[in-house]
């Protein structure tokens, strides 16, 4: 660990979130990183549906449009659709389940490589009477999407729950005639079997709805018939009276139809990755954060190289970990430029307790939408040594124009009011009452303006307590 003097100006920057082992460095740097706005490129799709692990790598953009120093974000929007589950085998067995279906957004750079998982599609029961097997799970960047279950067997089986928890459809049994239930879709439950529709035939439950052409829930048997599987997404009709006893299998992760010979299959799982390109033109040339250990101030530089419809930068601050962000001021922004821009924040709010500390920039746009956040930069700030009691007085030896007062943990008061007096060589003053920290520094500096050395004792009465401060003037 590099040892750093509390009394020097200090510049620092922390690694990206997997480097975050290495907290901070003391380093003279400039970044070359992302923008926050943007102007879309393109867009392309992949797809993935064949069983079993696979990567992605996110394709780079080289498209005429680009310009030199343009810096390049990819979008993807995912959809992820879990395996549907095998529809059952009986007279009137019930439908499988669909496939879970999600949609995440990731935002990549290009050339990141991601990894996923296909799930295989429940198989329909051949054996005897009896359910189907449930759909896995498919996975892309460690995120799932459950199987649908398979439908039940035998004499008016119901259907099984889709991935997503929707239920399945009940069968029905009246007499000799019998109606599995539909499997339960993405975004709709199954159907319940009939037995009365038309008399004297029976009807297998409709599958029930996927989403967007995936996961949609496997139709029941009905009358030793076949039930439709769900090739599109949508819920369909169960087999009636005449219709061939085996199920084909289905696709999408939809799940497998019930059937009197054998159940439907249930489809594989999928994964589509629909890819957009976006250059990024407020385009930073760096980022730096010092300390002025005189002051107790952190600045903050930064620079864009141009920007478009740049409303403003909003501030935020951690203390001791990047976990828990806080806004602490804002910095209007140009708004449109070709030139470079140079900004720069002043942090007079230093927690007394020191630590370390770690900023970063939020772009606003004209549209107050929040794009990219930058990256981090830190510092480790001293404390303000003080052998008793939470009230502190800094820097010390003070001026009249740079005396402060802070609580160690200013965030704790709570509207009571503060008093305060002075007693010095050449002062002595009554008690004052103020409202908080801040009047209460207005109120001294106004107090001591004609001080211009020696020795100060600040007595402060607040929340029950009382605290001496001792300050020498130079």
């Amino acid at each position: 660990m590099v040892q750093m003097n509390p009394n020097t100006s200090l510049k620092a920057r922390v690694f990206r979130k997997p480097d975050l082992q290495i907290l901070f460095c003391i380093v003279l740097f400039h970044i070359h990183f992302f923008a926050f706005d943007q102007i879309a490129l393109g867009q392309t799709t992949e797809r993935f549906t064949s069983p079993g692990n696979f990567t992605f790598t996110v394709p780079n953009y080289s498209g005429s449009d680009l310009k030199p120093g343009d810096e390049v974000l990819v979008d993807l929007e995912v959809i992820i659709v879990g395996a549907g589950g095998g529809g059952g085998k009986g007279n009137g067995a019930g439908g499988g389940g669909g496939g879970q279906v999600r949609t995440i957004t990731i935002e990549a750079l290009e050339g990141a490589v991601l990894t996923g998982s296909i799930g295989e599609g429940g198989t329909g029961r051949s054996g005897p009477n009896g359910a189907g097997a449930n759909g896995q799970p498919t996975i892309f960047n460690g995120i799932s999407s459950s199987g649908g279950i398979g439908g039940s067997g035998g004499n008016a089986g119901g259907g099984g729950n889709s991935g997503s928890g929707t239920s399945r459809g009940n069968g029905n049994r009246n007499g000799s005639r019998y109606a599995g239930g539909g499997g339960g879709g993405a975004s709709g439950n199954g159907n319940n079997g009939t037995t009365s529709f038309p008399p004297p035939s029976a009807r297998g439950g409709n599958g029930g709805a996927g989403i967007n052409g995936y996961g949609g829930g496997g139709g029941g048997a009905a009358n030793g018939g076949a039930g439709s599987n769900n090739v599109v997404g949508q819920g369909v009709d169960g087999g009636s009276n005449g219709s061939t006893g085996n199920a084909s299998g289905a696709s999408n992760g939809g799940g497998g139809g019930g059937g009197r010979l054998s159940g439907g299959n249930g489809g594989n799982g999928v994964v589509e990755i629909n890819i957009s390109f976006r250059i990024l033109p407020v385009q930073y040339l760096y980022f730096e954060a010092n300390f002025n250990s005189a002051e107790r101030i952190g600045k903050l530089d930064w620079a864009t190289a141009k920007e478009w419809e740049n409303s403003h930068f909003e501030i935020e601050r951690a203390q001791n970990g990047i976990d828990q962000w806080k806004k602490i001021g804002e910095v209007r922004a140009v708004g449109y430029s070709d030139q470079p821009e140079k900004y720069s924040f002043k942090d007079d709010k230093i927690p007394l307790s020191g630590g370390s500390l770690f900023y970063r920039i939020k772009q606003i746009d004209l549209n107050a939408k929040s794009t990219n956040l930058s990256e981090v930069v830190g510092l480790y700030v001293p404390s303000v040594r003080q052998t008793n009691g939470n009230w502190r007085v800094y820097p010390n030896p003070a001026t009249v124009d740079n005396i402060n007062i802070d609580h160690l943990n200013a965030e704790s008061h709570n509207g009571k009011p503060i008093t305060f007096r002075l007693v010095g060589n050449s002062i002595n003053t009554p008690y004052k009452t103020v409202e908080d920290i801040e009047s209460l520094n207005t109120e001294l500096r106004e107090s001591i303006s004609t001080i211009r050395k020696g020795f100060l004792v600040i007595e402060i009465q607040w929340n029950n307590t009382v605290e001496i401060l001792k300050v020498i003037f130079e």
